[in-house]
């Protein structure tokens, strides 16, 4: 009676393990553009610097990471009348003074604007490809408002379409991940992941986040890679999917020490901001 109960146990236990498994799974598959951005330096933003008046998302920034032959992280929005913009914040306050939404403005309004009392504009996702020209590679995030997942990844591969260099598509939001999975599942894509409420955003409910930690929408999604914050890098979910060979992108980096951690873990990708890296480390 004993070991029958035992044995029902262990295949309760072993069932749902094997459930959690497939949700959790990513793509598995080798995608070439992973291949090669496999120990590349992405600077955040771009290679911003306050003290040199390169404000981050900014074509300054860009050009100075391609300068340096540095790979780029970049965050695409679309404003109210469709037009791509490449800045973080949906809000302008904090890097222009000037309050204004991106998904309530109109392109000229948003062209207007300076950013940190420099001549640099909110660049358009267009410039920034035509500067970059395929030299580096780029992971582009893809920043959602409300329920525009469709509308915002048709016009930023309307703008991909034909571009020559290496590039990744990556997302919080599970939804835009998915989108990229259906309708176009040759391009490499990525789910972003932080702890929101461990770091203070309690607007995230609670259900959410666990999901989010938990990389439960990967089910939906089978992400290639995912884009971990640095300090939430020791999660149990994450952990089991190093052993099934996820590859994994770290940000944001600020320091030689955070990015040896990196390497020595072997991740695929580095993204880091406000320090210039040490590239003799061993990888």
């Amino acid at each position: 009676m004993f070991f029958s109960i035992l044995l029902s146990i262990f295949s309760i236990s072993a069932f749902l393990f094997f459930i959690l498994v497939a949700f959790v799974m990513p793509s598995g598959r080798n995608h070439p553009v992973i291949k090669r951005l496999k120990g590349r330096l992405c600077a955040h933003r771009g290679l911003h610097s306050k003290e040199k008046g390169l404000p981050e998302n900014s074509l300054g920034a860009f050009a100075e990471a391609v300068r340096l032959g540095y790979g780029m992280e970049l965050d695409v929005r679309m404003s109210a009348d469709g037009n791509l913009f490449v800045i973080h914040d949906n809000n302008t306050a904090r890097v222009t003074g000037e309050n204004l939404d991106i998904d309530k403005s109109t392109g000229e309004q948003i062209k207007a604007l300076r950013l940190e009392g420099t001549q640099y504009a909110i660049p358009e996702f267009s410039e920034v490809l035509s500067l970059v020209g395929g030299r580096v590679p780029l992971i582009i995030e893809l920043k959602t408002e409300k329920n525009n997942c469709k509308a915002l990844g048709e016009a930023v591969f309307e703008q991909l379409e034909g571009y020559k260099g290496d590039y990744v598509i990556e997302s919080f939001d599970p939804r835009m991940v998915r989108w990229t999975k259906n309708n176009h599942p040759d391009v490499a894509r990525g789910q972003l992941i932080i702890y929101s409420r461990r770091h203070g955003n309690k607007k995230i409910p609670v259900a959410v986040d666990f999901a989010a930690q938990n990389l439960l929408s990967n089910c939906l999604t089978r992400p290639d890679f995912i884009a971990i914050h640095y300090p939430d890098r020791g999660g149990n979910m994450l952990k089991m999917c190093r052993k099934m060979g996820v590859e994994e992108i770290d940000w944001t980096l600020r320091s030689q020490e955070e990015l040896d951690t990196c390497r020595r873990d072997k991740v695929l990708a580095f993204i880091f901001e406000n320090f210039i890296p040490d590239e003799k480390t061993a990888l």
